[in-house]
């Protein structure tokens, strides 16, 4: 059988497509004579504060995939580390769901000696520990200011996704807690796939296997971080703090840069709220939902000319110039690396 490819030619055209349709819509609508004059008489100050945040947000993400693997007890380089990161991103904004990088950056680590267990461990903690301070302080939000958020469709859309937040936190402590528990289910659900011919008889004693060793090397390395790794989870929870104290202070900067004064912390909280819900929007990328949710959090505070064109520029530091750099991690670097690394002949 042969295995689909985590990028397709498919969620590109989409992820081009979406973004594209989602920029002419809001400029269409928001843009006018203010608009460019902002743009002509932007900041410098901001600007390069801006673009700091930027290399530290991708700098921070490096440092916490770093701890994690050290405390899994293996190691990469940091020219390796920062590739990961910008990878990450491009496998983010072509497949399905912003959390869709992980495999990608499993495959990456599988190449360089790490387990593929290990890489599971590392990748499912990194996105759990954000998760759960973008629900933790999302919660904070809807309790302590309740005004800040629209009360229509996004509280039942936060309902929504705690389902997949819970389900990834509960496959996690079953790895480390009830392994046993975790492979009866893992063959019953294989068992159910055989049984309606999902998958065939091969395939489904293979996938038996693959998933028990999985399941072993998942818990070996979780109940590694739990006896000596304390302090590696500890180091990756306040870098994760700092990672996303970065992420978002993007947007306030650009409004400082365009012209506009608002509330930092206000910013900052307005985006917890908007990350979390975009995290399983189940578009390329969360694309089309990101702008517009952007676009719909911050219109209270935010004049529309400037408005529309803030939103391109947060898009563009924080998602899109990642992504080029990840394609052309993909395209060139690794290849060069690969060929770098292969054993010489004669």
């Amino acid at each position: 059988m042969r295995q689909r490819p985590i990028i397709t030619k498919r969620g590109i055209i989409a992820f081009i497509s979406i973004s594209v349709a989602a920029a002419w819509i809001i400029l269409s609508i928001s843009s006018s004579s203010v608009t460019w004059q902002s743009l002509r008489e932007i900041k410098v100050l901001p600007l390069s504060l801006l673009l700091i945040a930027v290399i530290l947000m991708w700098w921070f993400d490096l440092v916490r995939l770093r701890i994690l693997t050290w405390g899994a007890k293996a190691n990469f380089s940091t020219w390796f580390g920062l590739q990961l990161v910008w990878v990450n991103l491009f496998v983010c904004a072509v497949t399905p769901f912003e959390s869709g990088g992980g495999p990608a950056q499993i495959m990456m680590m599988t190449q360089r000696g790490i387990s593929l267990g290990k890489g599971m461990a590392i990748t499912s903690i990194r996105s759990t520990l954000t998760l759960i301070l973008l629900s933790c302080t999302t919660l904070l939000v809807l309790i302590l200011c309740p005004h800040m958020m629209p009360h229509w469709p996004l509280r039942r859309l936060l309902l929504g996704i705690s389902f997949p937040i819970l389900l990834s936190i509960l496959i996690l402590a079953g790895g480390l807690f009830f392994p046993e528990r975790l492979k009866f289910w893992g063959q019953r659900v294989t068992f159910f796939l055989q049984r309606y011919r999902f998958i065939k008889p091969a395939w489904a004693e293979r996938w038996t296997e693959f998933f028990v060793a999985i399941v072993d090397d998942l818990n070996d390395t979780c109940r590694g971080y739990m006896r000596h790794g304390k302090r590696h989870l500890l180091g990756a929870t306040l870098v994760t703090i700092l990672f996303l104290c970065a992420h978002f202070s993007v947007a306030p900067l650009i409004f400082w840069s365009l012209g506009v004064s608002i509330p930092f912390l206000k910013a900052i909280l307005i985006q917890v709220v908007l990350t979390l819900i975009i995290y399983f929007i189940p578009t390329p990328g969360s694309s089309g939902a990101a702008e517009g949710g952007f676009f719909l959090l911050f219109s209270p505070l935010i004049p529309g000319p400037i408005l529309g064109i803030s939103v391109l520029l947060w898009r563009f530091f924080t998602l899109y110039l990642g992504v080029l750099l990840g394609a052309f991690s993909l395209t060139h670097l690794a290849p060069v690396w690969a060929k770098w690394a292969a054993p010489s002949k004669g």
